[in-house]
């Protein structure tokens, strides 16, 4: 089963190389007949090492050389339907792209498993057509259930980005910077959906049949030989086309970052911050991120509070000073600390007692905390918006008579002019705040 190495491969080396999914007319950039010519010769050298894996003699484990069972009027053949199903897949997706939005998304996943099929019937000899019997139940279940995981991969994704795009505007750092990363995480999930689809038909296809010749001498050695030269060739052409033509290449990784520290009178708070950064070319000496998050780490005296990764702008810890003189509040416990803090307008950070409490600001169902009124209550009245929906929510549970104004307020889309300047230097959305509003309104 060495060559289903050489087409996981070949995935591999494609997603270096360029955006995903695969495709010979460019779908994420302008259109360049080197590019095209480069992604023909791709999918000619795709189409031969299917019609290797799936044509020779019933079992994939010679080498990629030729042989009469692979001839090359078949391997010629295989190439030019692979090129006329992929464009057509190509126009479906540039006409699906026109016309809707994010449900391109769906579509790619079924586009990148249907296409294994066609492609597998084109190189694959009729009456050897795994669909014609039994194990094509196994392989139908087995792309039903990838195709379901994919769809909740996606599904995910955009739900996560419409949280930071219904709250940011989209002039801001952060919504820019999600988009941008929803983009690559669903590139890499398409790479490895790409390579299960091909792993379901290695499978099936060659479930219950024998091997003989692993039993020839140095069999395993001359596979393993055949394996590095081909691997070998395969780093060599993707180092050439990253030199001689970069666009889209995954050309560098970042990692970096920083410690951050922050004194008070119960010990120390550290905060850790690691970059991580992917870009690809645009040009010969230019190139944009496709990929960025940090990754947090908290510390109180060294112990670990909370680790955890975000799409962060802000920089530091902001101190606040609880003012709570309301005295309708109906929390009755105040913290022992007179201060909070803000890291990075997400994370929360206060004393109990002895204790470090963090909180980010994208966590529901909070449970009821000494003291967390008043640092609430401080948050809203301080415009801090980032932790408006949280605040709010909380406060409608342990002090409506606080927060029930602010938000008939802001459901009615009365703001003040500070309030309005605010949002805006925060790059709020306006529609996020009366929207949460309106919903905690409803519902309580």
């Amino acid at each position: 089963m060495v060559r289903i190495l050489y087409l996981i491969i070949l995935q591999a080396a494609y997603f270096v190389c360029n955006t995903y999914p695969k495709h010979i007319i460019e779908i994420n950039g302008p259109v360049s007949i080197i590019a095209v010519l480069l992604n023909l010769l791709y999918f000619a050298a795709f189409s031969f090492f299917m019609v290797k894996v799936f044509r020779k003699n019933d079992a994939p484990q010679d080498g990629p050389c030729p042989s009469s069972a692979a001839s090359k009027r078949t391997i010629f053949l295989t190439i030019l339907l692979v090129w006329f199903a992929r464009i057509f897949f190509d126009a479906v997706l540039l006409f699906w792209k026109s016309a809707t939005d994010k449900t391109v998304f769906y579509l790619i996943d079924a586009v990148t498993i249907v296409e294994w099929i066609i492609y597998y019937s084109f190189c694959v000899k009729k009456e050897d057509n795994l669909f014609r019997g039994r194990r094509g139940v196994f392989a139908a279940v087995a792309f039903a259930v990838l195709f379901a995981a994919a769809v909740w991969y996606d599904h995910r994704l955009i739900e996560r980005y419409s949280y930071v795009a219904d709250m940011y505007s989209a002039a801001s750092l952060k919504t820019q910077t999600a988009a941008v990363n929803m983009e690559f995480l669903f590139q890499l999930k398409t790479l490895f959906l790409d390579i299960a689809g091909c792993l379901v038909l290695v499978i099936a296809h060659f479930a219950f049949k024998k091997a003989d010749r692993e039993k020839e001498m140095g069999y395993h050695a001359k596979q393993a030989l055949r394996l590095f030269l081909v691997t070998a060739a395969f780093v060599i052409l993707v180092a050439i086309k990253e030199v001689a033509f970069p666009y889209s290449s995954l050309l560098w990784t970042i990692g970096g970052g920083g410690t951050e520290r922050h004194y008070q009178e119960k010990g120390l708070i550290t905060a850790e911050t690691q970059a991580v950064t992917f870009g690809r070319a645009t040009g010969y000496h230019t190139g944009k991120t496709v990929y960025a998050v940090k990754k947090n780490r908290i510390y109180h005296n060294e112990e670990l509070m909370l680790e955890y990764t975000s799409e962060n702008t802000g920089s530091g810890f902001d101190t606040f000073h609880i003012d709570d003189k309301d005295p309708a509040a109906k929390d009755p416990d105040v913290s022992d600390s007179s201060v909070f803090y803000l890291y990075r307008n997400e994370a929360l950070c206060y004393m109990d007692n002895e204790s470090l409490i963090v909180l980010l600001n994208n966590q529901s169902g909070i449970g009821y905390r000494t003291g967390l009124a008043s640092i609430y209550r401080t948050l809203i009245r301080n415009e801090q918006w980032t932790f408006f929906r949280q605040a709010s929510e909380y406060l409608m549970q342990l002090d409506p008579d606080f927060v029930r104004p602010y938000l008939e307020r802001f459901a009615a889309g009365d703001f003040h002019g500070s309030e309005k300047q605010s949002m805006e230097e925060a790059c709020i959305n306006e529609t996020y705040v009366r929207s949460v509003s309106q919903k905690l309104l409803k519902t309580n």
